[in-house]
Formats: C-alpha cells, structure tokens, sequence
C-alpha cells in the first residue's frame, strides 16, 4: 500500500467515531498493510478487537454509567439482551457493565455503517483502480 493509498484509508478510518473514542487512534497507517486485501473488512475488525480498541475509554463509574444508560438504552431492553447474548448472568450484571457492553456494542456497530467503504477501498486499490472516496458527514 502506497502512501496515497494510506491517507486515503486513514480519511475513511478518521470518520469512524463514537463519543471520546475514535478507530483510527487504535491504527497507526504502517500497520494498513497488515489489513488482509481479501477480507478487509473481517481483518481490520480482529485487528481492532485484538488489541481490545473496542474496549478501550470504557465506564468506570457508576454515574457515568447511569447517565450513559439512560441517554442511549433507558428501557434496558437493549443491554439487557446484550448481556444474555454474551452469556451474562443476573448476578454479574451492574449499570456499569451494562453501559460497557452496550458502548462496545455501539462501536462495533458503528463500524458496519463503514463496512462499505472499506471493502470498496480495498476492492478499488487492488483493482488498480483510481480510488475515489467521498468524504461522509
């Protein structure tokens, strides 16, 4: 991967962000090239999980997780299920691990919104293509 190419993906990364956490502080663009070009997408989400980026910046406290919780799932039905899918039990669950994993989940999802743009990048560089990304907001 050329060094265009690099800036070129960073730009995409740059644009995924969720609250104070944002993917591209989890990438240094010399570790791009460790993407697997046939699997972009799947690579770049082992990577990231491999180095618990989606963990990171994650809530310790209680009022923190209380004001989260309530900003983005105040019914619970969403942690909640969260938790049972990841084999959580009653006595293991508090507000705080409750926000984490429904912040973890966010951020993951967040990343599938992007799924498009990177498979598209890697498809584009690998094809010889002229890439040509436009920047979302």
């Amino acid at each position: 991967m050329n060094e265009a190419h690099k800036q070129q993906l960073k730009q995409i990364l740059d644009q995924i962000e969720f609250l104070d956490w944002r993917l591209s502080d989890y990438i240094d663009p010399e570790y791009y090239d460790q993407i697997d070009e046939d699997s972009p997408f799947e690579s770049l989400i082992d990577f990231l999980d491999y180095r618990d980026a989606f963990e990171d910046n994650n809530i310790k406290k209680y009022s923190k997780a209380m004001k989260f919780l309530d900003e983005y799932d105040d019914s619970l039905e969403l942690s909640l299920y969260i938790a049972h899918r990841d084999g959580y039990g009653v006595l293991d669950l508090d507000s705080v691990t409750l926000a984490n994993l429904l912040l973890v989940d966010m951020r993951k999802d967040l990343m599938k919104d992007y799924e498009r743009d990177i498979d598209n990048f890697f498809y584009e560089m690998q094809n010889n293509n002229n890439i040509k990304f436009k920047e979302t907001n």
